[in-house]
């Protein structure tokens, strides 16, 4: 069973929110988490506009996490006199991510292709419809020439738990020819943490 989250937008900066919750998933072992702060793991929040006003100041500090619902009495009863507040908490419905890739190896494309024919365990893959084309006229042209004898097209997008969703991003943003968009999420009804 899928585990269900819940995304925090913690006040304060990345480094003292890390050390918050890699603090509380020391003493609490392997009762708490996993958890994930979203800007280290491909995980959208506000963007680069946000990240600029936060660092002239102009508005404060968030970070953005995924924490697992079942570790919200905990974050609350630690949060006390930490200077870490919450801005707000939002249950987590859905995670997607879209990809696209152009590839003009056979051999890589078909690694490419068994990636999103196999995804891991829990991650389902929509809208993907690979194309292949070859064009005899253009064997043997330059690497850097519109003609191309070999082209691999394919696009899609993935969903399913944050931590295989969080990996497979890992996995194929590995791979320079495949462009892989940050999760995205969608949000639910807001959580009073308390």
């Amino acid at each position: 069973m899928e585990t269900p989250y819940v995304e925090i937008i913690f006040k304060g900066v990345v480094e003292d929110v890390k050390k918050f919750l890699a603090d509380l998933g020391a003493d609490l072992g392997d009762d708490f988490g996993p958890y994930f702060i979203s800007e280290e793991r491909g995980i959208a929040d506000e963007g680069r506009v946000w990240k600029f006003l936060e660092a002239v100041k102009l508005v404060e500090d968030h970070t953005h996490a995924l924490v697992p619902e079942k570790d919200l009495a905990a974050v609350a009863k630690r949060l006390g006199d930490t200077g870490i507040g919450i801005h707000a908490a939002h249950k987590v419905i859905e995670k997607r991510l879209q990809f696209e890739y152009e590839c003009f190896n056979e051999e890589l494309a078909a690694q490419i292709r068994a990636l999103f024919d196999n995804p891991p365990a829990g991650v389902t893959i929509e809208g993907y419809n690979p194309n292949t084309f070859r064009d005899a006229s253009a064997k043997g042209q330059e690497l850097y020439t519109p003609a191309h004898d070999f082209e691999c097209k394919g696009e899609g997008s993935a969903k399913g738990p944050v931590k295989a969703l969080v990996e497979f991003r890992k996995t194929i943003s590995e791979i320079p020819q495949i462009d892989v968009d940050d999760i995205s999420l969608v949000l639910g009804d807001e959580v009073k943490i308390s």
